[in-house]
């Protein structure tokens, strides 16, 4: 899962690099606009696919219905941190939806210090000692 999450994010970076770098020669003719239009679509058509193992929409919706593979695999993509264009905004769903799940004892412990290096994090971004 681990390999997949972190292939995937390499995946999703490289498309949104392409698609920016074709966005700044766009008004340079029809071909470099459709150069463009090309980059954007497989950047869009593959985003749900690449964003998380089985789709994110699936896999949103299988993590609210308590599939326990989905649960997992939210909590070992949190435990990653994968860099790519709206991954933080993901990560912030998938720990909305999991602080409403109950969890099994080894994945709670795992998302707990999840939590907790969270608010490490965020604590030392606001300048605070803990």
């Amino acid at each position: 899962m681990q390999s997949i999450i972190e292939s995937n994010a390499a995946r999703l970076r490289k498309l949104h690099e392409t698609m920016k770098e074709a966005s700044l020669h766009r008004t340079e003719g029809p071909e470099a606009l459709q150069a463009w239009s090309r980059a954007a679509r497989e950047f869009q058509d593959s985003y749900d696919e690449l964003a998380f193992p089985g789709g994110l929409r699936s896999g949103l919706r299988r993590i609210e219905a308590g599939d326990i593979r989905a649960v997992e695999a939210a909590i070992i993509y949190l435990e990653l941190r994968p860099f790519y264009y709206r991954a933080q905004y993901n990560r912030n769903v998938f720990i909305r939806l999991l602080k409403r799940r109950a969890l099994p004892s080894k994945l709670h412990r795992r998302f707990e210090a999840i939590i907790e290096r969270l608010r490490t994090w965020r604590a030392a971004k606001r300048g605070e000692v803990s």
